[in-house]
C-alpha cells in the first residue's frame, strides 16, 4: 500500500502508520525534554494535528506550508529523520524563535506527562495509582514492572508473549498489538504487569478506590496483568 498523506477529516482516518507517525512526536517532544505526549492510538485527530504543527515549528519546519494538504510522507521522514531537512530548516531550527519556543513548550508541560504518574519507578495510567497504593498500604508485596508502553514497545513485547504463548501476535491481538490497554492511559484503557499478582487480587476484592483493577490472569490467561476489566 502506498504511503498516506495524514488529513483530519470525518471519520478519522486510523491505521499503523498514524500511531508510528504519533510515536515520531512523542520522542521529538522526549529529545527536548518537553513533557507532552500524543495518545499513540492510531487515530489521526486534533491533538495529533496539533502536535505535528509544534514538532514542525521546533524543527524549523514552516507548518503552515509543509501541512497545507496535510502531512506527507516526505514531511514524516523528515520528522522522523531530522538530518533530512533542508539548510534552511535547520538554521530556522538554532533561531531564537524556535529555542524560544520550545523553551515555551517546556514551560507548558512541565511536571508529569497528564494522564501518567510514577509508581515504583514506572509510568502508569494515574487513575491505577490510589489502587496500587491502597493495596501496597493493604499487604501487597509485590511491585510494578511495566505500566504504559508506546506503540513500539508494546509491538515488541506482543511478539515475546506470543512467543512464549505459542501463538501468532494476530491471534493474540485480533485487532493489533497497538490496541492493548498497555498503550492507553484513560480509563477504561491503561495496565500493569505485577509480581505478586495472585496476593495483589487478593487484596484487592476489599478496595473502596473507582475504579479498580481486575486481574488478568483468570480473563486473558496473563497472570501478572492488571486493567480495567482484566484485558
Amino acid at each position: 500500500m502506498a504511503a498516506r498523506t495524514l488529513v483530519l477529516r470525518s471519520p478519522h482516518m486510523h491505521g499503523e502508520d498514524v500511531a508510528l507517525f504519533q510515536g515520531d512526536l512523542n520522542r521529538r517532544f522526549e529529545a527536548w525534554k518537553i513533557n507532552k505526549r500524543v495518545a499513540e492510538d492510531e487515530d489521526y485527530g486534533k491533538g495529533t494535528r496539533d502536535a505535528a504543527r509544534e514538532v514542525c515549528s521546533g524543527l524549523g519546519i514552516r507548518h503552515e506550508a509543509a501541512m497545507k494538504n496535510g502531512v506527507t510522507p516526505g514531511l514524516r521522514t523528515k520528522i522522523r529523520h531530522p538530518d533530512r531537512r533542508t539548510d534552511a530548516e535547520i538554521e530556522r531550527s538554532k533561531s531564537s524563535e524556535a529555542s524560544a519556543f520550545r523553551a515555551r513548550l517546556r514551560k507548558e508541560f512541565v511536571g508529569p506527562v497528564a494522564g501518567l504518574e510514577t509508581f515504583d519507578g514506572v509510568q502508569v495510567a494515574a487513575w491505577m495509582v490510589a489502587s496500587l497504593r491502597w493495596a501496597r498500604a493493604h499487604g501487597w508485596g509485590g511491585s510494578v514492572t511495566s505500566g504504559f508502553r508506546t506503540c513500539e514497545h508494546q509491538k515488541a513485547v506482543a511478539a515475546a508473549f506470543a512467543a512464549r504463548q505459542g501463538k501468532t501476535v494476530a491471534q493474540i491481538y485480533p485487532n493489533g498489538p497497538c490496541a492493548s490497554n498497555h498503550v492507553g492511559h484513560a480509563h477504561p484503557r491503561g495496565a500493569v504487569d505485577v509480581t505478586s499478582p495472585e496476593q495483589l487480587a487478593k487484596v484487592l476484592r476489599d478496595n473502596p478506590n473507582h475504579p479498580t483493577l481486575v486481574w488478568g490472569g483468570p480473563v486473558i490467561d496473563d497472570r501478572v496483568h492488571f486493567s480495567a476489566a482484566g484485558h
